[in-house]
Order: structure tokens, then sequence, then C-alpha cells
């Protein structure tokens, strides 16, 4: 497409929803200055734009509850982003970001989606997420599952695909809600804790792992009904 001035788009101040894809900006100029104007903002798309925005915290949207930055070549955001927003859904995949700081402040965070970027740690879950509950981190350069992974009530899908994990924390049994658990694709080798029994886990994938049997304590596992091992 041919480059696009969005100096006017800041005048449309009944917007509540906005995507931007595979868009051009004239002077390779951001166009997060004009949406900041649109305070009615809800929801906002921008994919595969050609132009730096990653550090703009957009402090005037504060009734956004939907973020979707993908394939946006970011390689860090504001802290201040996540700041004073009911944000629900925060999709940043296929960016080359190596950390989320500042997201612990999402706390109506209910689905968050990073994959193929380059983050190594899930330490921001410490401070728990009571209304998570879908995450898929799969493609990045994570070692380790938290011991206070449990602290994440809600959660019922979990995507944490071709990582580096080598340990399966046996204590994500205390999940009571969790239905799906994806780890394909991880050098897993061993395993680590005690599990509590769990009756809402239905799907578990191991592909690519390493370990040779499962702890007995996988009966605890009462309604598992899709496993994978390869």
């Amino acid at each position: 497409q041919s480059a696009q001035d969005f100096s006017a788009l800041g005048q449309l101040s009944t917007l509540t929803s906005l995507y931007l894809g595979r868009v051009k900006v004239q002077n390779n100029s951001s166009p997060l200055e004009s949406i900041n104007n649109l305070t009615n903002l809800e929801d906002l798309t921008l994919t595969e734009m050609k132009a730096d925005f990653g550090n703009h915290p957009l402090s005037n949207l504060t009734k956004l509850k939907n973020l979707d930055f993908t394939s946006d070549s970011i390689h860090t955001l504001p802290p201040q982003l996540f700041e004073n927003k009911p944000l629900e859904r925060i999709i940043l995949s296929y960016n080359q970001l190596t950390t989320l700081k500042g997201i612990e402040s999402c706390s109506q965070l209910q689905n968050l989606q990073t994959q193929a970027n380059q983050i190594q740690s899930l330490s921001f879950l410490d401070k728990g997420f009571p209304n998570l509950r879908i995450l898929d981190a799969s493609k990045n350069q994570i070692r380790d599952i938290p011991e206070d992974f449990s602290k994440l009530k809600s959660l019922t899908t979990l995507n944490l695909g071709q990582n580096e994990i080598t340990v399966f924390p046996l204590e994500i049994s205390a999940l009571t809600k969790i239905d799906t658990i994806h780890l394909n694709g991880n050098p897993i080798a061993a395993f680590r804790g005690k599990m509590v029994e769990n009756t809402s886990l239905r799907e578990l994938i191991f592909v690519g792992t390493f370990f040779k049997t499962l702890p007995d304590d996988f009966t605890k596992f009462k309604n598992l009904s899709y496993l994978v091992l390869s």
C-alpha cells in the first residue's frame, strides 16, 4: 500500500474499535499519537505495521479492553502501556519481545498470547492473575515453569510448546479449572513436586520430550481423556 497519513484519525472520537493492518505510514511516523486521542476505544488491533510505535504508552485509552500488536517487530514495550486500562485480552505474538515488564498491573487479564517472541521467563506471573483463562507463550525461550504457577486459579488453557522447559511441575495439578496443557517440543526429562487430585484436565500433550516413564501420580488426573506422548 502507499504511505498514509493518520493525523485526522484522532478526530474520530466515537470509535470503540479500530483495526489497522499492513499499513505503511508517511515518513515512518507512528499513528499512535492520533490513536491516543480515541478515548472511547475498547478494541485496538495493529498488525504488520511499517512503523516504530513500541514505545508509546497510549495513556489516554482508559477504556481499552483488547490489545493486539501481532507481527509488528516490537523489541520493547513501555510498562505504562498496561497501566490504568481494563485490559482483558492482550496479543503480542510474532514480535521480538524478551520481557513483559508492567503487565502485572493488568488485574482483569483473561487471555494472554505471546507466542513466537524471545521471552525467557514467566516470572511476571508471580503476582498472580486471578482472571487469566488462556495463556499461550509457545515458541519462546522459556526454561522453567514457576513453582507458584498454581496461583492462576482461573486458567483453563496452557500452551508452552516449543520452549526450553526441562522439568514438569506436578503442582500444576492444583489448577482446578485447567482443561488443556500443550508442552510439545520441550526437552522435558524430569518431574518436580507432588500432585493433588485433579478432575478438570482433559487434554495433555507431550511431544519431543525426553522422559521415559510417567509418575504414578498421573493417575490423579481423574478425567484425562486425551494424552499424547512421543
